[in-house]
């Protein structure tokens, strides 16, 4: 019999996305809103092979210990001495290199479903200690639905996560470097003044309180990228022209987003930009976290 832990990773959206200076420790400070929504990749961690192993199968070129997962995996043997080997099957439906956060929900989600696996919790200041060495979106994807962050990604405010809206996000056949775009950012603000900023407490109220067609939220790396990338203009007007009630792009790219208050104008949208855009995603907004189950085959 064959013990496993299964979870679904949901992948995130930045409703808002503000870039600041470069700190000293390398990172650039930052302040957004994330927000978790349905779409996601699909875990299974079993228990097989050798102790201390871990076999990765999922549609990845490059070699095994370079996985965001297998790190977590290494972390997680490290501060527990758990030592059995695991293997990892992943559905991969979050496109990579889009700006969704997908490689980081997976790291955290191995760290949840290993804790079913082997029976040892970590405590939530630790998992997060952990999630912080992995990368800087890792530690979202163990907290709330909808969280204020900012830091370099570590400092976590949960918000009551809003459902009151349906997304479409669109796909663009190019992904964006992330150390790239913050060259391509850094490099435009050399000649541009930078968006006004708006307040933590703006942002709260407009995210809680304000109907999606009154948010004023903004992404740092758009105006930059556009000037590279002209399609992402070009998806976001086609956004709004289609009827979203706010549009804007995830991350640094590529990816983009349209929100739309009611479903039939999702739908009527869905329809014009089909035969624009042939890669078209749907998803949620999440007002829960997921969980792993433990599984016996």
């Amino acid at each position: 019999m064959v013990k496993s832990a299964i979870i679904n990773s949901p992948a995130k959206i930045n409703l808002h996305l503000d870039i600041f200076n470069r700190r000293e420790d390398g990172f650039h400070e930052l302040f957004s809103i994330f927000q978790m929504i349905s779409l996601c990749d699909k875990i299974r961690i079993s228990e097989k092979g050798v102790s201390g192993g871990c076999e990765i199968n999922g549609p990845f070129d490059f070699p095994v210990e370079e996985n965001i997962m297998y790190k977590a995996v290494s972390l997680f043997r490290k501060e527990t001495g758990y030592t059995k080997g695991v293997g990892i099957h992943i559905e991969k439906n979050i496109p990579q290199g889009g700006g969704l956060g997908g490689g980081s929900g997976n790291a955290a989600s191995v760290l949840k479903a290993l804790q079913v696996l082997s029976g040892v919790t970590l405590g939530k200041s630790t998992a997060l200690h952990i999630a912080e060495q992995l990368g800087s979106d890792v530690p979202f994807f163990l907290s709330s639905p909808a969280e204020i962050v900012t830091g370099r990604g570590e400092n976590l405010k949960s918000v009551r996560a809003r459902t009151d809206y349906q997304i479409i996000l669109i796909i663009p056949d190019f992904s964006i470097n992330t150390a790239q775009a913050f060259k391509s950012l850094s490099e435009y603000r050399r000649g541009h003044r930078a968006e006004f900023p708006l307040t933590k407490e703006q942002v709260i109220e407009m995210y809680e309180k304000k109907p999606v067609s009154q948010w004023n939220f903004y992404n740092s790396f758009l105006n930059c990228l556009k000037k590279e990338h002209n399609v992402l203009e070009h998806i976001v007007n086609l956004f709004y022209y289609s009827g979203a009630d706010f549009a804007g792009m995830s991350g640094s790219g590529s990816v983009m987003y349209g929100i739309f208050s009611k479903q039939k104008d999702c739908i009527k949208a869905s329809e014009k930009l089909s035969k624009t855009f042939g890669k078209m995603l749907f998803a949620n907004p999440l007002d829960t976290v997921t969980e792993a189950a433990l599984q016996f085959s």
